[in-house]
């Protein structure tokens, strides 16, 4: 699934900047270092891991294959709903923020046509 590996190298980019260290490479892929709000301190959340990628891929396989698609409230376009409810049982923090693209949202609120 495209959102997954977009957050695994997003990630993995973060962590080569040598933002944090790591005892050892398998550890390295477990977390990903977060500025926090406050610039003093950091965050430390867990990776989105294999598994998760895994479940993901074998849960879309029993999905259907229209394309009707949802926008996440992690602001990511899913196929369709029940591929955004692959990736929230796989483990993804997700839900359902609307019906369409995250892209036709981003215009509404840019040409002030969001419904109220």
């Amino acid at each position: 699934m495209d959102l997954v590996n977009f957050h695994l190298n997003r990630q993995k980019d973060l962590l080569q900047q040598d933002l944090i260290s790591f005892n050892d490479e398998n550890e390295m892929n477990n977390f990903v270092e977060l500025p926090a709000t406050d610039s003093s301190s950091m965050l430390v959340e867990p990776l989105i891991t294999n598994r998760i990628q895994d479940c993901v891929d074998s849960c879309i396989m029993t999905t259907p294959g229209q394309y009707d698609p949802v926008c996440g409230s992690d602001e990511q376009d899913y196929h369709n709903e029940q591929r955004l409810d692959c990736a929230r049982d796989c483990g993804v923090e997700v839900t359902l923020l609307r019906r369409g693209t995250c892209v036709s949202l981003l215009s509404a609120v840019v040409l002030g046509t969001v419904p109220q």
